[in-house]
């Protein structure tokens, strides 16, 4: 079982029962896992081999950021105004959102409506899915309190406040929802130590904070509380401009890495890195369904990729 988990044993003999009740968890989880075709299972059963093939790609010139509500996948574009989406079972295209982006990054999806960043724009934008056009813009160009300068990564934690990188600023933004019409107030802002550009949260509350600049000091993923701590690393020398970041209901963590010969990579819960796709073309944007299907926003080469 050892073998199998890749385990220390120095964690056994440390009687350190915390983290080898932790290990036993994960081993119960893989066992489960172990000889079903599913998209997190083949690099687990088979750890560390490539990712499978793409076995479907969604046309999408130049998409970014995406996300998934009710079998549709949503993708903003680096250069159209709008937001497309498309059936997940047929990979075509429905129709198309907003019209008035600028630079159309991080996606929230909810049960009313979409929530968009826009990073020229410097704000975020709420879209409901009955008129599928902007009913208001949130925030303005700024370094004071709910302002954004150049937002990308947007994530909703459950109790309903929303979470913005604001990558000139070095800083995520946090919003609280508000009476209408005001909607969101600022509710305080976290501090980082370089420019990050998406985010994530764990099942423990922490954040996952991507840091990409392509240099081996910042190119790795910290992890903070929510009051801005920081309570670990990782990816350190394995990734390389880290763009998107997204957990699974198994706290499997999913980076891309930002460049002409990008990757997926994958980390199991604890950061240890298990499995990376071929290269793609400037990933960013990475999304999971409840079926464990991994969608990538292949930012050069026109396609969300379905893992």
């Amino acid at each position: 079982l050892v073998d199998f988990l890749d385990l220390a044993p120095p964690l056994i003999i440390h009687n350190d029962t915390e983290t080898f009740e932790k290990y036993i968890t994960l081993l119960v989880a893989k066992i489960q896992l172990y000889g079903k075709e599913t998209p997190v299972n083949r690099f687990v059963r088979n750890c560390p081999p490539k990712i499978d093939v793409p076995f479907r790609e969604i046309v999408k010139p130049h998409a970014r950021y995406c996300a998934i509500k009710k079998r549709h996948l949503y993708a903003t574009s680096r250069q159209s105004p709008y937001l497309n989406y498309y059936d997940m079972d047929t990979g075509k295209m429905l129709g198309t959102m907003g019209g008035e982006f600028k630079k159309g990054r991080g996606i929230v999806p909810t049960q009313e409506c979409l929530y968009v960043a826009d990073a020229e724009r410097c704000q975020f934008v709420k879209i409901p899915y009955d008129e599928q056009k902007p009913s208001k813009w949130f925030s303005k160009k700024g370094e004071g309190n709910g302002e954004l300068h150049y937002p990308l990564g947007m994530e909703m934690f459950k109790d309903g406040k929303l979470y913005i990188t604001s990558m000139e600023t070095k800083r995520i933004v946090v919003f609280r929802p508000a009476p209408s019409p005001i909607d969101w107030q600022f509710d305080r802002n976290i501090r980082l130590p370089h420019k990050p550009y998406d985010i994530a949260f764990d099942s423990d509350g922490n954040i996952h904070v991507a840091f990409g600049d392509h240099i081996e000091l910042v190119d790795r993923i910290y992890i903070f509380t929510m009051e801005g701590d920081k309570v670990g690393e990782y990816g350190i020398g394995e990734v390389k401009g880290p763009g998107g970041i997204t957990l699974d209901k198994n706290g499997y963590r999913y980076v891309t890495e930002y460049s002409k010969e990008g990757r997926l990579v994958i980390f199991d819960p604890y950061g240890k890195m298990v499995s990376s796709s071929d290269l793609l073309d400037y990933p960013m944007g990475v999304c999971i369904d409840e079926d464990g299907s991994i969608y990538v926003a292949s930012n050069c080469s026109h396609t969300v990729v379905c893992y």
